[in-house]
């Protein structure tokens, strides 16, 4: 049973045991330590740090589905302490963090994360006791998810926005949410105990009732997506209707793009994507001309409309060309078309002639190959390929 469920578990990316040299997914772990490692695993949001002991110490801390590595370490040299909190659920999207550390004591609060789930601070050891009477510093963790977050932008008096936040954040969000992190879309699946999923998750297993269920439509939950906004996945906060959200998400400033190669578990923003940049093709923007190609491979990748193409012409053994047009950005944009354009000129004993192409294909992610074949014999050619929104 325990072998199955971790075949379908949420927790995905292996990681290393911060006590032996055990490795896991976030399940596995997850057992590990209350199994091996019982001491390290914290069971309430609270732990306390004694200046004068000099240890070190780490800690596993579970909220929902996301797991924390907690550590602790003084350094005596530099008479400080250093704390650290790393995330490690599933979703960097709508599911981010954010890490606050209190003091119990005094209910000061030492500092909060950034957006990337994870926190690392110094507390200087020497002014914690100039201003406390103990050598201890008690901390409470607060760990805001999801939506907790995000904030309403609307003309509405700051006070009923509160009202309007807080409510959606206890009543509604919840059940939006698919174990992956993400907000759920038309059409929403439910199971029998009405645990949502994203159609893209959905399989025959719930993850949150561990057995294999069969889903069902959720009108109730569907109708929301009408009157009731939701927030951007990019944690940009703002919460928006459905059909505006998808649009504002393609455009967002705080969007992220995953690194083309496969081995690379990068990503950040468009910009800092070309800065990145793995790949030996070049990268321009919408358009692009190619002077002199004869025998062999062209491609290369377009920029256009806020997503990333790869674009490939190569030679077919019984003459002529072949030409693929591929999306390879990471988000999903329904009802967007896309056309494809090439124009090749070419010059054979003086004359010059022009073939033009078109392909036309939607904004879906993952697209199957599409060529365009036998653009001619001559080898001397230019080539402008052109991308625009149909």
């Amino acid at each position: 049973m325990v072998e199955e469920h971790e075949k379908k578990c949420e927790f995905v990316a292996i990681h290393e045991c911060s006590e032996c040299d055990y490795r896991g997914n976030g399940c596995q772990l997850y057992h590990h330590f209350l199994k091996k490692h019982p001491d390290n695993f914290l069971k309430y949001p609270e732990f306390s740090v004694d200046l004068l002991e000099k240890k070190n110490w780490n800690y596993l801390y579970r909220v929902g589905n996301h797991l924390f590595f907690i550590a602790y370490q003084i350094l005596p040299h530099h008479r400080v302490l250093k704390l650290s909190m790393n995330c490690i659920g599933r979703n960097k999207e709508t599911t981010k963090c954010q890490i606050i550390l209190k003091s119990l004591t005094s209910n000061k609060e030492y500092f909060r994360s950034s957006e990337e789930n994870f926190l690392e601070e110094k507390i200087d050891i020497l002014e914690h006791l100039e201003k406390n009477k103990e050598n201890v510093v008690a901390c409470l963790l607060k760990v805001k998810r999801g939506a907790e977050l995000f904030t309403y932008r609307s003309n509405k008096p700051e006070r009923q926005v509160k009202q309007i936040v807080k409510a959606l954040n206890k009543n509604l969000f919840p059940k939006l949410l698919c174990p992956c992190g993400s907000f759920v879309l038309p059409p929403i699946l439910k199971c029998p105990s009405n645990h949502v999923q994203c159609e893209s998750c959905a399989t025959s297993y719930c993850p949150l009732c561990s057995d294999v269920v069969n889903w069902s439509r959720a009108p109730d939950l569907e109708a929301f997506h009408d009157i009731i906004p939701l927030p951007c996945r990019w944690q940009c906060e703002t919460l928006l209707l459905h059909p505006e959200l998808r649009s504002h998400e393609k455009t967002c400033s705080k969007r992220l793009y995953k690194c083309i190669e496969k081995w690379c578990s990068w990503s950040g923003s468009l910009n800092e994507l070309m800065r990145h940049w793995h790949s030996s093709e070049p990268v321009y923007d919408r358009a692009h001309q190619v002077y002199g190609f004869s025998e062999g491979l062209v491609e290369f990748y377009l920029v256009y409309n806020n997503e990333l193409f790869y674009l490939r012409m190569d030679s077919l053994k019984n003459s002529g060309r072949n030409f693929h047009v591929r999306k390879v950005s990471n988000v999903e944009t329904r009802n967007e078309a896309y056309a494809a354009s090439v124009v090749l000129r070419h010059s054979c004993d003086g004359v010059t002639m022009e073939k033009n192409a078109v392909l036309k294909f939607g904004g879906i992610t993952r697209l199957g190959k599409s060529y365009f074949s036998h653009f001619g014999e001559c080898k001397n050619y230019k080539i402008i390929f052109n991308l625009q929104l149909t």
